[in-house]
């Protein structure tokens, strides 16, 4: 492994894998205790012999060759073995398949903390294949054999200590005209930076010379929320549904085409979602599930009662309803925008739907629970403390909300002036006000999500 000011992360890396093997690191100009922590699970710790060169493959070649084995387990200082030394038996039994087999290399699973993302890559190879790329390395032999070790990975905060590096070296790297995977990671960068329009120009340039169906798809499908985050709706739905031409099985591509569109063709396309697979989707990002997962987690006990008011019923981002349904649930639905009420009226049969904003609902008896998904960034943050108020005036048992983690804005959408953002809230708006609070992903990233609870006595 390479590593440089990993302090925080490094032994939680080297605990997992102690014992798995001889651990080689370099080091590439750590001026904090990264080398004092290798050292106390190696003494194979390279220090102040390799120039860092703005080039990840040639670092990662340099340790490797230091290696006395036949075979390579790549891993970063900000990752780590999601099933620990209880895995390590199952590594063993893989060389000596991937021998027997004559495999070269095996993908494995990498799984992003906090948002639960996945995709595969290969980290278990032979000594003799090369890394390749000055950054977003790959291996010089690509095969697709798979098993089902998991790598978490985070984000390191010595990254911050030179902001500007990926672009950098990816910015040298596209002065190649030759190069193509380098155009797709080099557009991310712009994106990470909403620079949207240079994102786009960079995703364009890459979908001119782009071989590989994964990755043209995750690009258009990017070039899609480019266009959203410009209000430029038309160029977005194009953009999605590029994605989808390509691979119509991508899950996340079908939820956000849901999201783009009207409320009888956004439920056509959510029941298209929930049938998809991921087959063959280069990073497998299914935030709906994840949001499910976090709900169990932090309120372990919100599906045991009887009543529940969901506020904020449209039609695609209404995916926690089923589950309140078949948990056998009452539910009333209260959405300022008619065709979402006619809808859940009409199609999915809901007992009683309110076509009033929450501010002017009055119920005549306590609900069990008040669900208010995906709504607090639809009002102005002023009126937040007075409104949940109002929400815990007609509740008995617990108090639920979802929204984007911080900035995320959002235009009408098909002339529904009520999905407008009007704020960006954060986990001290909700603190403040006596709610306990948990957050998935990134704060200001598309694919953020923040829950809020608070549980009440009568």
């Amino acid at each position: 492994m390479i590593v440089k000011n990993e302090e925080a992360h490094l032994e939680r890396c080297l605990k997992s894998v102690q014992g798995l093997g001889d651990i080689y690191i370099l080091d590439t100009g750590s001026t904090d205790r990264t080398c004092e922590i290798a050292r106390k699970y190696t003494d194979k710790v390279f220090e102040n012999e390799y120039k860092w060169n703005d080039n990840f493959a040639e670092a990662r070649n340099y340790i490797k060759a230091k290696a006395n084995a036949d075979w390579i387990f790549s891993i970063d200082a900000d990752e780590y073995l999601e099933q620990g030394q209880a895995v390590h038996h199952a590594f063993h039994k893989i060389i000596e398949d991937m021998e027997l087999h004559g495999v070269n290399t095996m993908n494995v699973i990498l799984k992003a903390e906090g948002t639960g993302a996945t995709h595969t890559f290969p980290r278990l190879f032979r000594k003799s294949i090369d890394w390749k790329g000055a950054i977003h390395n790959y291996l010089s032999v690509s095969e697709q054999n798979k098993c089902d070790i998991t790598i978490i990975y985070g984000y390191s905060e010595a990254h911050k200590k030179d902001p500007d590096r990926s672009l950098r070296i990816l910015t040298k790297e596209c002065e190649d005209p030759k190069k193509v995977r380098e155009k797709f990671y080099l557009a991310r960068e712009y994106w990470y930076r909403k620079d949207y329009q240079t994102a786009i120009n960079w995703y364009d340039k890459y979908l001119q010379v782009a071989w590989w169906g994964p990755e043209m798809a995750d690009a258009n499908l990017m070039r899609a929320r480019c266009y959203l985050a410009m209000k430029n709706y038309k160029m977005a739905r194009r953009a999605c549904l590029d994605a989808i031409n390509i691979n119509a099985d991508y899950k996340e591509a079908l939820h956000f085409m849901a999201g783009l569109t009207g409320p009888n063709s956004s439920a056509r396309w959510s029941q298209f979602a929930d049938l998809a697979t991921n087959k063959n989707v280069l990073f497998v990002n299914d935030i709906k599930d994840e949001r499910e997962y976090q709900l169990d987690r932090c309120i372990p006990d919100l599906f045991k009662f009887k009543t529940v008011l969901y506020v904020g019923a449209n039609t695609h981002r209404c995916h926690i309803l089923p589950t309140f349904r078949n948990r056998g649930y009452e539910i009333d639905i209260v959405e300022p925008h008619k065709p979402n009420c006619d809808y859940y009226t009409g199609v999915i049969g809901i007992r009683n739907t309110y076509n009033v904003t929450i501010q002017e609902f009055n119920p005549e008896d306590k609900y069990d629970v008040v669900f208010w998904w995906h709504g607090p960034e639809h009002v102005k943050k002023e009126e937040l403390e007075s409104t949940l108020k109002h929400i815990e005036s007609m509740t008995k048992k617990y108090v639920v909300l979802g929204c984007p983690w911080g900035n995320n804005p959002q235009e009408a959408i098909d002339g529904n002036y009520f999905e407008i953002h009007r704020s960006s809230m954060y986990v001290e708006d909700f603190e403040k006000l006596g709610y306990n609070v948990d957050t998935i992903g990134t704060k200001d990233n598309w694919n953020s999500n923040l829950i809020a609870w608070k549980k009440l006595e009568e």
